[in-house]
């Protein structure tokens, strides 16, 4: 069921973050020994009978309520990005002393790091066996899969998890299998999905149930792994030339040093480029190869639109760590080389 939740522009915080509970107000739940070993991993007994994890779960204790405890905190005033996991979970004591974010996600703060979740947790190589966890940092995840769920019949199941997990973000689809007592949740953006797997976890909807919230493994579809590699091809280009700071010399270097290993004509100069096709007088007396040569450069100007190789990606930012630290290690020749490398040729190091 595909669905389109969109969420009102965030309002300016003007009030404090208001504490969620008191401290010592919670009760430490004590985990039931099910085996002979205590795995601090995955937080659990292991090497007895099996018993899943989720029918010894206990139903949380707090639940946030957005509206009433979202507020300012420290970290709006320190200009910090991490949010408060204790806040997803409704169980934060320090309210507006907290040193995290106690708000909802928003866009322009969607992953500032790709090595670390919203909440600033360390992500790793590969999921848990179980898909728990804060997540793998190899792929971005936007779904989660909602286990344990109540039956609700058809239509009414989307119906509860669009309304309860359609509160911490976007969802663009949500899914239910009847008679298996489970669903899916695909957010828009991987950040509001990592908020709402800790805000949901071992929550209930309409029935008192307690929800096992964890992260679902790929689509097999072919659409949806299409839908995500494009996703991630667009964030990551959005990401590479803001990481470069709109260093177009660079860019356009890298370009030239592009065309001429895959013999491709170069890119026009830069002030070719910033003057525009208006400052070209003489286009129409230039004859066939002109032409030639335009459409031969507008093929290239469309191909060098879309996000640079992963070798060029990786010579820029060598450049730009080496602007940065060895200013005086870098540098440009005046010299036009032959093959059309422009300012590519004259960059070095001291230590080469």
């Amino acid at each position: 069921m595909s669905v389109s939740t969109s969420q009102p522009k965030p309002k300016r915080l003007v009030q404090p973050a208001r504490r969620q509970v008191e401290p010592g107000q919670l009760k430490k739940p004590e985990i039931a020994q099910t085996g002979f070993t205590y795995n601090i991993w995955y937080n659990k007994w292991a090497g007895g009978d099996y018993e899943d994890s989720t029918n010894v779960k206990e139903h949380a204790q707090t639940r946030l309520d957005v509206a009433k405890d979202s507020g300012y905190t420290r970290a709006d005033a320190s200009g910090g990005k991490t949010y408060c996991l204790f806040f997803a979970r409704g169980c934060c004591p320090l309210g507006a002393q907290c040193q995290y974010l106690h708000r909802l996600p928003r866009p322009q703060n969607i992953l500032h790091d790709l090595s670390r979740d919203v909440f600033g947790r360390e992500k790793h190589a590969s999921y848990r066996d179980d898909m728990s966890g804060v997540g793998s940092f190899s792929r971005q995840n936007t779904t989660l899969y909602i286990g344990r769920m109540a039956e609700y019949g058809e239509g009414r199941g989307e119906n509860q998890l669009i309304k309860h997990f359609g509160e911490f973000g976007e969802v663009e689809k949500v899914r239910v299998l009847h008679g298996r007592n489970c669903g899916f949740v695909k957010f828009k953006n991987e950040c509001n999905a990592q908020f709402a797997k800790e805000a949901m976890g071992s929550q209930s909807l309409d029935e008192g149930e307690t929800l096992n919230v964890r992260w679902a493994t790929e689509d097999p579809k072919a659409d949806a792994i299409e839908e995500d590699r494009k996703r991630a091809a667009e964030e990551g280009s959005e990401k590479v030339t803001k990481k470069l700071a709109m260093d177009t010399e660079l860019i356009h270097a890298t370009r030239q040093m592009e065309a001429l290993q895959n013999g491709l004509p170069p890119p026009p100069p830069l002030e070719q480029i910033a003057a525009g096709p208006e400052d070209d007088d003489e286009g129409d007396d230039a004859g066939e190869d002109v032409s030639d040569s335009a459409s031969a450069t507008q093929q290239q100007q469309s191909q060098n639109k879309g996000l640079l190789s992963n070798n060029s990606i990786q010579a820029i930012n060598k450049l730009a760590q080496l602007r940065a630290t060895k200013p005086t290690a870098v540098a440009v020749t005046p010299k036009q080389p032959a093959g059309g490398l422009s300012g590519l040729a004259g960059y070095g190091s001291d230590s080469d």
